[in-house]
C-alpha cells in the first residue's frame, strides 16, 4: 500500500495575468473519490473548489483554470 501522490504544474496566462492554469496527475493504488483545490490567504481558507475527476481510477490527469479577478 503506497501513499497517494499528486504532481501539479502551474502556468500563468501571458496575456491575462489574472488567469492561472493548473495541470496535474493523481495516483493511488485504491483510486480517488474526489479532489479539491483549497485556496488560502494568509493561512486562512479562502475557498474549497471541487476538481472534476473520474472516481475510482488509479491514475488520472486533471486540469483547472482559476481566475484571480473573481
Amino acid at each position: 500500500d503506497d501513499y497517494p501522490s499528486i504532481v501539479l504544474g502551474q502556468l500563468v496566462d501571458s496575456v491575462d495575468y489574472t488567469r492561472v492554469y493548473f495541470k496535474g496527475q493523481i495516483e493511488d493504488d485504491y483510486g480517488f473519490s474526489s479532489l479539491k483545490m483549497i485556496t488560502k490567504i494568509q493561512d486562512q481558507v479562502d475557498s474549497a473548489l471541487n476538481i472534476q475527476i473520474l472516481p475510482g481510477l488509479l491514475q488520472q490527469d486533471f486540469f483547472y483554470a482559476f481566475d484571480l479577478a473573481n
